[in-house]
């Protein structure tokens, strides 16, 4: 499995879970880590493995522009509010990943 295939089948499995959660509930990284094992963390990310979570320069998903993980879009999940939003912006992160990954 190549390193594009881990990290999106990472938020394939994350997005299912926070499907299933309350769309207005708070979000915590820490029921998904107890529930599935993982987060949106550098600790699981492939991308982040290979190429050093504080070395993100080399890393494809970085930005040249802006120096952001997945040109920002990671940064807005991160702080999302509510479940509903999280998947929203997760979705969007998959997607800049297969794009650009």
């Amino acid at each position: 499995m190549t390193i594009k295939q881990k990290a999106l089948a990472h938020y394939d499995r994350m997005i299912r879970w926070a499907s299933k959660q309350n769309p207005r509930g708070k979000v915590f990284s820490d029921i998904m880590k107890d529930a599935i094992g993982e987060i949106w963390s550098s600790m699981d990310c492939s991308y982040c493995n290979k190429y050093g979570d504080n070395d993100c320069e080399k890393c494809p998903l970085s930005n040249e522009k802006n120096g952001l993980c997945c040109d920002g879009l990671y940064r807005k999940m991160f702080f999302s509010k509510s479940w509903k939003t999280w998947i929203k912006r997760a979705k969007e992160v998959r997607k800049y990943i297969k794009e650009n990954g």
